[in-house]
């Protein structure tokens, strides 16, 4: 009588997909997910690469970033008629080092760029802040371990 209940198979049913699930971890659907996600957080993380070194080589070398046209559509098309105003518009540092790494053969970042809503780039002057003082906490805890690990430092 137990074994004919509905308990019972549906217990069986599920023991069954434990097993193969446990065989086959590739065909749980959680693990297809979070791998798409592992790749996405990877592919954002390349995306993202150029842009704080950017933040980064300019805050080493002690470089304003901004000039007085720092917004809009970054990257223009080759044979535009806006090639002209590329080259009498100084855009500030950080905008002209991002299309300097772009017309120096960074595909990603172009890519990035070009495929993405104009809200959704990062390289806006509010990310740059917000770049910055990510960048300032990083520094500010490396001196604090350094500082901790002194031996002169009671």
């Amino acid at each position: 009588m137990h074994d004919k209940s509905v308990y019972h198979s549906k217990a069986v049913t599920e023991g069954h997909n434990l097993k193969k699930i446990y065989e086959n971890p590739e065909i749980d659907v959680r693990n297809t997910l979070d791998q798409e996600r592992q790749r996405q957080i990877l592919e954002n993380k390349l995306r993202l690469k150029p842009i704080i070194e950017s933040v980064i080589f300019l805050g080493r070398q002690n470089i304003a970033f901004r000039g007085h046209r720092d917004r809009g559509s970054l990257v223009v098309s080759e044979g535009s008629s806006k090639d002209e105003d590329r080259l009498v518009n100084n855009e500030g540092n950080f905008r002209e080092l991002i299309k300097f790494r772009i017309e120096s053969g960074d595909v990603v970042l172009k890519n990035y760029l070009e495929n993405t809503s104009s809200r959704a780039t990062y390289i806006s002057s509010y990310m740059q802040n917000e770049i910055i003082e990510f960048c300032g906490e990083e520094i500010l805890e490396t001196i604090l371990q350094r500082v901790n690990r002194s031996q002169f430092y009671i």
